[in-house]
Formats: C-alpha cells, sequence, structure tokens
C-alpha cells in the first residue's frame, strides 16, 4: 500500500509540473498521429503513438482536432495506465490526454518502444463532408511533452509530431440503410451531454444522435434593480438558488461553483456565492437561499448581460458552466434605461422622476 501510495504522489507532482506551458518545442518527432481516409458520416479511428523509443513517466499531450469533426471516444493504449484525460470541448476541437505509468517497482520510468500506441481518437467525419476534403489532427507543441523521473530529477521532453488528418473518400451510400443496435457512448448527465451512433452494415453510413446536459434547473430570477438617486449609473438582480437542485448534482460527486456576472462593455464583474472560492461575505449573501449583486459606473443606455451561472466541476478539475439570464421585455441584453422605461414615474420624488424622464430620453449619465 505504501509503494502504492507513493506511486500516486510521484504520478500528483508531475502532472502538476507538467501544466506549465513551455516556451519552446523543437527536434525531431517522437510522437506520430496517424492519417487515415474515411467516407462521410463514418467512424473512423485515429491512433497516437510513440515515434521513437523513449524512457517516460507521464505524459501531457494537447490535441487539437478540426472544429467540423465530432469526437466520440478517446481512448488509452498501452503506454500508460493511468489517465487524467479531460475533454475541454468536444465542440471547440481540443483534447488534453495526460497519462502516467503504474510505479509496481522501484522503476520510476518505463521504455515507450517506437509504435507503441498511447491512445486512440474515434471521430465521426461530417454528413456534408466531400470527396478530398482534409481534416487535420496535430499537437500543441507548447503545451505538449514527455517527462520522466531520474532519481531525484525530472526531465522534461517536448512532444512532437508531424500533423496527422483525415481525408474523405468518396462513398456510394445505401439507398435504404440497414442499422444495427445504438451504440451507447455516454448517457447525458449534469456535467457533460450525451452520445449515441448506429451503424449501416452495408455502407459504414453513421447516424449519430446528441442529447443535451441534463439542465441544473438552479436559479429563478427574481428581478432587477437600479439606482436612481442621484446619477442613475447602477444595475444589479436577484436570482433564488433551488437548494434540492443544488443537492441532486451534489449526490452526483460534483462540486459546484455557484456566482453571478454582469457583463457591460469593458467591465465585467463576476460575485461567487457558493464553491471553495467564494468570500465569507457572499456566503452570508447566499445564506436566505437569494443571491444579488450589482456593478456601478456604466452609461443608462449601454446595454449588456446579467446571468447566474453554475459550474459543475468534474474531478479532474474540467467543467460545465450553465447560465440563467435576468431578461427585461424578452432580451438578454439590458440597460438601465431598459429598466427605467419599465418603472410608474408617479411612485417617485419630483427630484427623481426628473432623472428617470431624463435616461428615458436618452440622457447617459455622467
Amino acid at each position: 500500500m505504501k509503494r502504492r501510495a507513493l506511486s500516486f504522489i510521484l504520478a500528483l507532482v508531475l502532472v502538476l509540473t507538467l501544466l506549465v506551458p513551455m516556451a519552446t518545442a523543437e527536434g525531431t518527432a517522437n510522437v506520430k498521429i496517424d492519417s487515415i481516409q474515411g467516407g462521410a458520416s463514418q467512424l473512423v479511428e485515429v491512433k497516437v503513438s510513440m515515434a521513437t523509443t523513449l524512457d517516460v513517466t507521464v505524459a501531457r499531450l494537447a490535441i487539437k482536432y478540426d472544429k467540423r469533426l465530432e469526437l466520440v471516444s478517446l481512448t488509452n493504449g498501452t503506454v500508460f495506465a493511468n489517465t487524467y484525460t479531460s475533454v475541454n470541448g468536444e465542440e471547440n476541437g481540443e483534447v488534453l490526454y495526460v497519462g502516467d505509468i503504474d510505479i509496481t517497482s522501484e522503476k520510476q520510468s518505463v521504455s515507450a518502444s517506437s509504435s507503441a500506441v498511447i491512445c486512440t481518437l474515434k471521430f465521426k467525419i461530417p454528413d456534408n463532408a466531400i470527396e478530398g476534403e482534409v481534416y487535420s489532427i496535430s499537437l500543441d507543441a507548447l503545451n505538449s511533452e514527455f517527462a520522466t523521473s531520474q532519481s531525484a530529477t525530472i526531465v522534461k521532453t517536448p512532444a512532437v509530431s508531424t500533423a496527422g488528418s483525415i481525408t474523405t473518400t468518396a462513398t456510394a451510400p445505401c439507398t435504404a440503410h440497414t442499422f444495427g443496435e445504438s451504440v451507447v457512448v455516454r448517457e447525458a448527465d449534469y456535467f457533460q451531454y450525451g452520445f449515441s451512433y448506429k451503424t449501416c452494415s452495408s455502407c459504414g453510413y453513421v447516424e449519430s444522435a446528441s442529447t443535451p446536459a441534463t439542465q441544473t434547473n438552479l436559479f429563478t430570477p427574481i428581478g432587477t434593480a437600479i439606482r436612481y438617486a442621484g446619477n442613475p449609473s447602477g444595475i444589479g438582480a436577484h436570482f433564488k438558488v433551488n437548494a434540492e437542485s443544488l443537492q441532486a448534482i451534489e449526490t452526483k460527486g460534483y462540486k459546484v461553483e455557484i456566482g453571478i456576472e454582469l457583463v457591460y462593455g469593458a467591465q465585467k464583474k463576476t460575485e461567487i456565492f457558493y464553491g471553495d472560492s467564494a468570500p465569507e461575505k457572499n456566503r452570508d449573501n447566499y445564506a436566505d437561499g437569494v443571491i444579488s449583486a450589482s456593478i456601478e459606473g456604466i452609461k443608462t443606455q449601454l446595454k449588456g448581460n446579467i446571468y447566474a451561472y453554475a459550474k459543475i466541476i468534474n474531478e479532474d478539475g474540467s467543467a460545465r458552466v450553465e447560465k440563467t439570464f435576468i431578461t427585461v421585455s424578452g432580451s438578454e441584453n439590458i440597460s438601465i434605461a431598459d429598466v427605467v422605461n419599465l418603472l410608474n414615474f408617479n411612485k417617485y420624488t419630483q427630484e427623481s422622476k426628473d432623472y428617470l424622464n431624463a435616461v428615458a430620453n436618452g440622457f447617459e449619465g455622467e
């Protein structure tokens, strides 16, 4: 048990060390990314392998791919036993693979032989792909490297690769597809969207289906508020937080951060009310189940956004953010003037009426 614990600590230290971007990445390619062919709408596999024999302990590979491709899955290969893979955004063309060896002896590194598979990416080629179209897959050289533990020293080696690709070939689709059973890659939950596909046994055509991530239903907008005494240059909002929804998310093992963001022109203000980063004053604000935040010093006619957000954080630190916007007259883009135009001026003093009328007529504030 002690050896396993030491292994984990060593791996963690190395992984954290690898999180610092490299300044340069030059040299002979030590990673190979396959270049393959496939037809429109078909599933293809791209292997990421060692191009040379290298002593390794940990690898960090920032893999970029054409955003038109759909990443269906990433599976580990034979080089590394433990993985900390994080899909930064399957719609955004980037996946981060971090792997380390399983230290079962006094050895702190292994010799990864040339052609050994690090991981395999499965992509779906777009339905509208045309023959000869090329989709690139490559490493982000500034954020990819290997590390080897040698006694008390960590030796880093840039991970360098020639770019791989997927080239679309001509296909002759069936007039009527014969599909097998659907393959569920993952179920939708609070953190990720669901994905499944089925393949035609005759022509290889793939029909995929995505299911949106489960909505948190954490927030109910209560309303907006403005500063109308003196110069009306502030706007804020209130949201009620659903405690049962929060508990349901945390029961699934996710961490949650709750906050409000106000974005007006170049100004952006973020207040965190729940989670590891929430300051004590905001925790007190949240105690009654309602969160409130405001921003000041903005022009009365400037439109912006106010939204409560829930950050659903997975155990590897990756996160999904869900936003609930305050709207005025059905629009998420709201200004102080928009709120003023909904007010009953008769409820205010003459001095306040003068200011409100000025704002309604285009006064931007000082």
